[in-house]
């Protein structure tokens, strides 16, 4: 559950500093807002339905540390794109597609939140899998208290840094890092039924 609440308090970091990051640092209007939106989630949707077309018998644990690789690297250039991209001012939808830093943040927001669904959906399908029907439903609902605990941290931490005047791609690229840090959180702490599910 800590590994699917970081999964969601991620996806709350990003969505809550998109429209800042394109009104602001790429100059994109509102219709580019609702494109980056669109993109993020049609992608979290395509890695969702990847991890559970991998994930028939038992979850797919391997693809979990795989996702975070992909949210590490792909969050890594995310940075280094928000960073270098500026459109000017009231940019619409269609001219920030059709630029080559707007295409490029547009595929970097989807490969990241592919990733995420590679890395969240095994993760439940484990916390449902490793759990007794009779707990289930109170595992579950612990699952939320912390998963909303994470997204309130992790604004609350962001709104901080934010405070102090660092910029969006610096928050993005500690984002990345972080990413980096799960995979060895994933691979210490999942115990013996998910080496056994890895394996």
């Amino acid at each position: 559950m800590v590994i699917v609440s970081w999964f969601w308090m991620v996806g709350a970091i990003v969505l809550s500093l998109l429209p800042a990051l394109i009104k602001e640092g790429v100059g994109g209007t509102e219709g580019v807002v609702t494109l980056c939106l669109a993109v993020f989630a049609i992608g979290i949707a395509a890695g969702s339905l990847f991890a559970a077309q991998l994930s028939h018998v038992r979850p797919n644990l391997a693809l979990v540390p795989i996702g975070a690789i992909v949210m590490g690297v792909v969050g890594l250039d995310l940075a280094l794109a928000i960073a270098t991209t500026s459109l000017g001012k009231d940019v619409t939808a269609a001219a920030f597609a059709t630029s080559f830093g707007g295409f490029r943040m547009l595929a970097d927001f989807f490969l990241f939140a592919f990733g995420g669904g590679l890395f969240v959906v095994p993760s439940f399908a484990a916390v449902q899998a490793w759990t007794a029907p009779s707990e289930r439903a109170r595992i579950i609902a612990a699952g939320n208290i912390l998963q909303a605990g994470f997204m309130v941290a992790g604004a609350v931490f962001v709104g901080a840094l934010q405070a102090t005047g660092l910029p969006i791609a610096w928050i993005f690229f500690g984002l990345a890092i972080a990413s980096f840090g799960t995979v060895w959180f994933v691979l210490t702490k999942w115990g013996k039924e998910g080496v056994r599910d890895f394996g």
